[in-house]
């Protein structure tokens, strides 16, 4: 048998309170936060098995999204990696610096990785993102 020893959970040192300055919340700080600022207020581009929010911001951060509609762990994990793939494929061609977030809708469920790649160049290109 094994014997556990037990420490109480209190400590004997006193915590130092939180000092909070006035001010406006400082926003858009965590990755997070980027990706709620670009799904709130980024241009929406949308197909029928992938949504783009895109907005014009500093750096190049590309986001995925799928949620439970799109299926099971297992679906869902496939459905990011096509569009992480999609992604890995038009990166040299997309122009500008901006933020992307790509949203699964339940129609990625079977697709395959061209039939995705074309519908996220045709979305990209239409918005004028593309290089040639």
């Amino acid at each position: 048998m094994f014997s556990v020893a037990t420490t109480p959970r209190t400590s004997s040192v006193p915590r130092l309170p939180v000092v909070r300055t006035p001010g406006a919340p400082v926003a858009g700080v965590g990755r997070g936060a980027a990706i709620r600022l670009t799904l709130r207020e980024g241009r929406r581009l949308t197909g029928s098995r992938v949504v783009v929010y895109m907005t014009s911001r500093e750096g190049r951060r590309v986001a995925f999204v799928c949620g439970r509609r799109v299926g099971g762990a297992v679906m869902r994990n496939r459905a990011r990696r096509i569009m992480r793939e999609a992604v890995r494929v038009l990166g040299p061609r997309i122009r500008g610096e901006m933020h992307l977030v790509l949203v699964a809708q339940p129609a990625i469920r079977g697709a395959r990785m061209h039939e995705v790649l074309a519908e996220v160049g045709a979305l990209l290109g239409g918005a004028g993102v593309l290089a040639r």
